[in-house]
C-alpha cells in the first residue's frame, strides 16, 4: 500500500528537476545574447579622453549640487534679507563673484556657515574669482573664520572700514601656509619663488582706503577714513604682515593703506622693501597715495624693477631723484628687469626737466607710461621728443604708449 507513495516521492523531485534543467538549457542562448550586448553596450560608452572637454572629464566624479538646495530661498545673513543662497549660486554662476561688501552686522557664526556651504559646492560649475569684502568690519575672528574661503578665490578685496589687525592678517598666512605644507624660504640673495598650490587659488590682493577729496582719480577706491586703522604702530605691523603674504600674490593693491604712517616709513616697512627685492613673480604692484617718497625709492629699486606693472600716482614727494635711481636701475638691470608698465598720474608738481629727462631714460625699457593729468613742462616734452629720435644703440625706445591724456602742456 506504500508503493503508490514511495513512486510519487521519486518521480515528483525528478520531474521537477528535469524541468528546471530544461528551462536552463533553454535560457542558456539568451543569457549570452544579453552577455555580449552588454558587453558591446558599455564599450561605447566608455569615456575617450581625447575626444571630450578635459574639464568634463575631470568632473565625472564630482557630484553635482542636490537639486533641492536649488530650489530654497534659504536666507543667509539676518542683516541682508535680498542676499539669498539662489542669489549667491546665481552671482557666482554668471560672474564668478561674491560681494559681502558694505554687511558690518554678518556675525562670526553665518560667515562659517556660508563658507562650509559655499566650499561644497561644484567648483566646476561655481567657479570663486571675486570676493568682495570692503566696509564689512571684519574682525581678526572674522578673518580667521572666513581663511578657507578667502584663498578660494583668486582676487579678494578687503579695504574700506574694518576692524582686524595684525593677528587677523597672520592667521590668514597662518593658514595658507598649513595648506601648502610648509613655509616658503629662500636661501640668502635668492628670489622667493610664487607658491603654487591647487588649494590655494588667492593670487590678488586688495586693500584700499582713501579719503572722498578733490581730484582723487578714477581708478582710486573712496571711502572715510578707516577707524580700526588709526593706530600707527598697529598699521605697521599690518604692512609687514602682508609682505610674508607676497610669496602668494601676483598683485597686490595698498591704495592709500599706507598714507597713515608718518613715521621714518623707509625703516618702519623695512620688511616689505626688504621682500620686494627677493621676488620676481608680481605682476601689478600699486602704492596710489601712499606718500612714497625718494628715500622709500631707493630701498627697493631692484623690487620695483622686477614688478610688471607698478601704479605709483598720487605720491608728490617723488622727485627727479626716486626717478633717476629708477632709471638708472633699469639700464643696469636691463636682461633681468621685469617692467613693462609704469603710472604716474595726477602729479601735484609740475613735471619739469630733470624728471622729464628720468622718464624718457625709461622709454627704452617701458612698454607704456601713464602720466595722465599732470602737469608737464616744455622742458620736458622736448626730452620725450628726443628719447622717441633715438635709432640705435641701447637708448631705443620701445616704448608702445605715452598717455597724457588730461595733462597741460603749453601749445608750443
Amino acid at each position: 500500500c506504500f508503493l503508490p507513495l514511495i513512486m510519487l516521492g521519486i518521480f515528483v523531485p525528478l520531474v521537477i528537476i528535469l524541468v528546471l534543467v530544461t528551462a536552463l538549457v533553454l535560457s542558456l542562448p539568451l543569457m549570452i545574447l544579453l552577455l555580449l550586448y552588454n558587453v558591446f553596450a558599455n564599450c561605447n560608452n566608455v569615456i575617450d579622453k581625447t575626444m571630450v572637454d578635459n574639464d568634463e572629464f575631470i568632473d565625472r566624479d564630482i557630484e553635482d549640487l542636490p537639486p533641492e538646495i536649488d530650489s530654497i530661498e534659504n536666507l543667509i545673513f539676518s542683516c541682508d534679507p535680498s542676499l539669498t543662497l539662489r542669489k549667491v549660486q546665481a552671482d557666482l554662476s554668471a560672474t564668478e563673484t561674491l560681494n559681502l561688501s558694505s554687511k558690518p552686522d554678518m556675525s562670526t557664526e553665518e560667515l562659517e556657515n556660508i563658507a562650509v556651504l559655499l566650499l561644497s559646492l561644484n567648483p566646476r560649475r561655481y567657479r570663486m574669482r571675486v570676493l568682495n569684502l570692503d566696509d564689512s568690519r571684519l574682525t581678526d575672528e572674522k578673518l580667521k573664520t572666513l581663511a578657507p574661503l578667502i584663498v578660494r578665490f583668486h582676487t579678494v578685496s578687503i579695504g574700506g572700514k574694518q576692524d582686524f589687525g595684525e593677528e587677523g592678517l597672520e592667521q590668514l598666512r597662518l593658514f595658507m601656509e598649513h595648506v601648502y605644507g610648509s613655509q616658503p624660504v629662500a636661501m640668502d640673495d635668492e628670489i622667493v619663488p610664487l607658491v603654487k598650490c591647487e588649494k590655494i587659488l588667492l593670487r590678488r590682493l586688495e586693500i584700499k582706503q582713501s579719503k572722498a577729496k578733490k581730484g582723487v582719480t578714477d581708478l582710486t577706491w573712496v571711502n572715510e577714513e578707516v577707524k580700526g586703522f588709526e593706530h600707527e604702530d598697529e598699521k605697521t605691523l599690518m604692512v609687514n604682515e602682508l609682505a610674508n603674504m607676497i610669496p602668494y600674490l601676483t598683485s597686490l593693491i595698498l591704495d592709500g593703506f599706507l598714507r597713515e604712517i608718518r613715521k621714518n616709513k623707509e625703516n618702519q616697512l623695512w620688511q616689505l622693501w626688504e621682500k620686494l627685492n627677493f621676488v620676481d613673480h608680481l605682476e601689478i604692484l600699486s602704492l596710489r597715495d601712499c606718500d612714497i617718497t625718494d628715500r622709500i625709492i631707493q630701498k627697493c629699486l631692484i623690487g620695483l624693477s622686477n614688478v610688471r606693472n607698478i601704479d605709483l600716482s598720487g605720491n608728490p614727494d617723488i622727485s627727479y631723484i626716486g626717478w633717476k635711481g629708477l632709471a638708472e636701475t633699469f639700464e643696469i638691470r636691463r636682461g633681468n628687469c621685469r617692467i613693462v608698465q609704469l603710472a604716474y598720474q595726477n602729479s601735484k608738481h609740475t613735471i619739469d626737466e630733470n624728471s622729464g629727462e628720468q622718464f624718457a631714460k625709461m622709454f627704452c625699457k617701458l612698454q607704456k607710461l601713464d602720466l595722465r593729468g599732470s602737469q608737464i613742462s616744455d622742458e620736458a616734452v622736448e626730452k620725450f621728443l628726443e628719447a622717441f629720435g633715438h635709432k640705435e644703440g641701447n637708448n631705443v625706445s620701445i616704448l608702445e604708449k605715452l598717455d597724457l591724456s588730461g595733462c597741460n602742456v603749453s601749445q608750443a
